[in-house]
């Protein structure tokens, strides 16, 4: 991955990712994205690359493997068997009445209420 060999060069010469983010003109965050592969290297990015530090583009390249960027969603693990999973009691909510303004315009409404931490509960 030519994130490592970015990684490789830089600490080579003892400098923070700051310290090349400088020199590239670029936030220390471009550089770690670089370094760890978040980040595809274009060639105008590879030749500032070799300009900061000062070498030819193949020492970048050395070794290099072409990564696919990807998206994770969900990470599979293992699955515990359906006799492991504990039974949630399922209880269906009533359906409530939805007030009509438009036929009641003077129609009330009240909201209960719980304030948190207090225990005290009421109708507002």
């Amino acid at each position: 991955m030519i994130g490592d060999n970015v990684r490789a060069e830089r600490a080579r010469r003892y400098w923070l990712q700051r310290d090349l983010a400088e020199r590239l003109g670029r936030s220390r965050s471009v550089v770690s994205a670089i370094e760890c592969g978040r980040r595809r290297v274009t060639p105008e990015c590879l030749e500032e690359l070799c300009r900061a530090f000062g070498i030819p583009a193949r020492r970048l390249l050395y070794r290099a493997t072409p990564v696919e960027l990807t998206t994770l969603g969900l990470v599979p693990g293992p699955f515990p068997a359906e006799d492991e999973i504990p039974a949630s009691p399922r209880v269906p909510r009533p359906a409530r009445p939805v007030p009509d303004a438009a036929t009641d315009p003077g129609q009330q409404f009240s909201t209960n209420i719980l304030i948190a931490g207090t225990g005290w509960g009421g109708r507002w």
